[in-house]
């Protein structure tokens, strides 16, 4: 979330300061760096280090790739010397609130493979059980315990558990910003925003995680809270704030014309656009599908002959083709089956 907010004592001399060291947080304020170059840009996180969207790729037109990597603060001040972070939580912390487990958190990693016990016993590696006191969370001991599933992360390591959670919804976190302040929220909690990134108070933004959207949205695109829309409204929410600031007009920006986002799930890459689940097109629309066991699996989502969402697992090379038809709401009945007919080369039918 950003905010013109010249009475936080931080922000002297600020006319920008953005809240959240997440991905919507530091695209945001890149590109307000970027378009006020002799500005101070505050960045209050709570966490030592940032989440920075790197290896960016646009695979279409509405579609893009990217990794995220922690980082240190450091390193995006480094870059952006008028970016100034501040290792600071906005929640009033208070004691006999807190709860009496313990988490343990690996960072700076990802999970590199999963293994069910009998792979995992022909792997010859060594699990680690999780430490059991903070101060000697780097000493580690190896884990004798059998596990039905052990994940290797990244950075070397291998624990066991029960089982994996992946863990794709989340809440908005607003509460920190509630207390003493009217803000219109929507019905999942978020910060209502208008069609600029504009909450119900003036000079305050939001983006991400923490907003819900409040304007009529278009046929193909739904609010999710992903990394891609977390970047992308991060972004806009920074060009919507440089024109008010400048006093220019601003459009719609065109990611929020198609819903669309790539990702990789057990290393198969996978890509949704569209109402690519049926979103609010009520009965009357019907699926078509063609699967390869271990290649591929496509779905489109099909309304009066037109395609108005798809699933692609694997390298399909479809998206920006399905992408096209989607948009150009092409009526495409008098293909019927064929249109996933992989004797047909539907790419250069269509380009």
């Amino acid at each position: 979330m950003a905010a013109g907010s010249p009475s936080l004592p931080a922000a002297s001399g600020s006319r920008f300061v953005v809240v959240g060291g997440g991905i919507a947080g530091v695209t945001c304020a890149e590109r307000l760096a970027t378009e006020f170059p002799s500005e101070d840009i505050l960045l209050i996180t709570a966490s030592p280090v940032i989440k920075k969207v790197v290896n960016f790729r646009q695979v279409s037109r509405a579609l893009e790739e990217f990794d995220v990597e922690e980082q240190a603060s450091s390193v995006l001040e480094r870059r952006y010397p008028n970016i100034k972070v501040i290792q600071s939580g906005v929640k009033r912390l208070k004691g006999d609130e807190h709860l009496s487990h313990k988490v343990h958190i690996e960072s700076l990693c990802e999970i590199e493979k999963i293994y069910l016990l009998e792979e995992f016993q022909r792997s010859w590696k060594v699990p680690l059980a999780f430490p059991k006191a903070q101060p000697n969370e780097g000493d580690a001991e190896p884990d004798q315990e059998r596990w039905p599933v052990y994940a290797e992360l990244t950075n070397g390591k291998v624990f066991g558990c029960d089982f994996i959670i992946s863990a794709t919804g989340v809440v908005p976190n607003v509460q920190p910003f509630l207390e003493g302040n009217s803000f219109a929220l929507g019905q999942d909690g978020g910060l209502k925003v208008d069609k600029e990134m504009r909450t119900s108070l003036p000079d305050i933004y939001a983006a991400g995680d923490i907003c819900t959207t409040s304007w009529e949205p278009s046929p193909l695109w739904q609010q999710m809270r992903l990394w891609t829309q977390a970047r992308q409204m991060g972004w806009y929410a920074a060009k919507c704030m440089a024109a008010d600031a400048l006093g220019e007009p601003t459009e719609m920006d065109f990611s929020f014309e198609l819903f669309a986002h790539v990702t990789k799930f057990f290393n198969y890459k996978v890509v949704l656009l569209g109402k690519y689940n049926g979103q609010g097109l009520g009965s009357d629309h019907e699926l078509m599908l063609r699967c390869t066991k271990g290649q591929e699996y496509v779905k489109v989502v099909m309304q009066s002959g037109r395609m108005m969402g798809a699933v692609l697992i694997g390298e399909t090379d479809l998206e920006e083709t399905f992408e096209n038809l989607i948009l150009n709401q092409m009526d495409l009945s008098r293909y019927g089956e064929d249109l996933l007919d992989p004797n047909i080369d539907i790419e250069d039918y269509f380009d």
